[in-house]
């Protein structure tokens, strides 16, 4: 009896120590730029084409400037986002779409998904076999 406790504490633990590496593993989605010319750029964009409220994008105005945010609104006029990174304090942002030169979109990564999930169900194989080898001995 004592030996499978020993086993369902080993795996309990084991689990618990591979969710926490899971949460560092790369997400399922990337920032990927979206190629055309500054002009019908921006017209798709005020034409809700490439961006939605509640998408994160990466947004590099012709001043060189770049702002990675999430989309709370857009209008004919401005892109309005909820700023990344500013510490505790949220900062939202306006840029006038006039202003866009490039824009990158979340967008799925196939690969990524497959690695992360494949590795996890990996990892999880692996270290039940180990524990029941090393306690069924």
């Amino acid at each position: 009896m004592n030996k499978l406790t020993n086993i369902s504490s080993c795996i309990t633990n084991s689990i618990i120590w591979l969710l926490i590496i899971y949460i560092f593993l790369p997400g399922c989605t990337t920032l990927q730029p979206i190629e055309m010319d500054s002009n019908t750029l921006q017209d798709k964009i005020r034409n809700g084409e490439i961006v939605n409220v509640g998408d994160r994008v990466r947004v590099v105005t012709q001043e060189g400037d770049t702002h990675i945010f999430t989309v709370l609104a857009i209008n004919e006029h401005t892109l309005k986002g909820e700023l990344e990174d500013t510490g505790t304090e949220t900062k939202v942002i306006e840029i006038p779409i006039d202003d866009i030169d490039l824009i990158e979109g979340e967008k799925f990564n196939a690969p990524k998904t497959i690695f992360s999930i494949g590795g996890g169900l990996l990892g999880v194989f692996v270290l039940f076999m180990g524990a029941v080898l090393l306690f069924a001995t």
